[in-house]
């Protein structure tokens, strides 16, 4: 599906935002993951994205980390200006919040945050799903927490645990949310952190069954 760049924001001192002209009656769940493609010599890029923006926001954001060296993908992608054209798949995925209402707990490491800010807007926006349920522990390194605006707005409905400034492991997840083991567990961040805490949590008894992956692959843990 055709779109073009409507604008681009800086989130941190690597981290930018891209925000994209929505096809017609593109439709998606929040926590869903979209496929963009860049034309470029000799025949272009593509890259999986989660979709940042809630469904009712008017226009498609993905952000991303924009490091030095950079792949060819995202040299072209810093290059983009508005106004220029790019694909974007239908959206895809999994990650999406139970229909059945439950407890969950989202844990998020670094870019990990991006789907949730989706999430999260959208059941602020809709009241699609009941604000106590839920609970958030985010990781990032100082100065790296992103969407603070979009996360303290949404937060004075929600329970939030406090953001957490440390490498996650069980024992310090089972310190902020002491009811985890009752509830659905959201991992979203670099594949080799998320993939570590995945394994712990199996080895804590928390089965496969009640874990959602989203895995960043080719992002360092911090």
């Amino acid at each position: 599906m055709n779109s073009r760049l409507a604008a681009k924001h800086q989130e941190t001192a690597d981290v930018w935002s891209y925000f994209f002209s929505k096809p017609p009656a593109y439709s998606f769940t929040a926590g869903d993951y979209a496929e963009l493609e860049i034309d470029y010599a000799p025949q272009g890029g593509r890259r999986w994205f989660s979709l940042a923006s809630a469904p009712h926001e008017n226009h498609l954001q993905i952000t991303t980390r924009l490091p030095h060296p950079r792949s060819e993908f995202k040299h072209h992608l810093a290059n983009l200006s508005p106004g220029q054209s790019v694909n974007i798949s239908p959206p895809m995925g999994n990650f999406n919040l139970p229909k059945l209402a439950s407890p969950v707990l989202l844990v998020a490491g670094g870019i990990g945050i991006t789907p949730y800010r989706s999430i999260l807007l959208s059941i602020k926006h809709d009241a699609s799903y009941p604000m106590d349920l839920i609970k958030l522990v985010y990781s990032a390194r100082p100065g790296n927490f992103l969407f603070n605006e979009s996360i303290n707005f949404i937060g004075d409905g929600l329970k939030l645990s406090p953001s957490a400034r440390f490498r996650l492991d069980v024992k310090k997840l089972t310190a902020l949310v002491p009811d985890m083991a009752q509830r659905i567990i959201y991992l979203s961040g670099p594949e080799e952190m998320m993939d570590k805490l995945h394994k712990e949590l199996l080895e804590a008894g928390i089965k496969y069954s009640n874990q959602r992956l989203s895995f960043f692959p080719n992002y360092s843990s911090f």
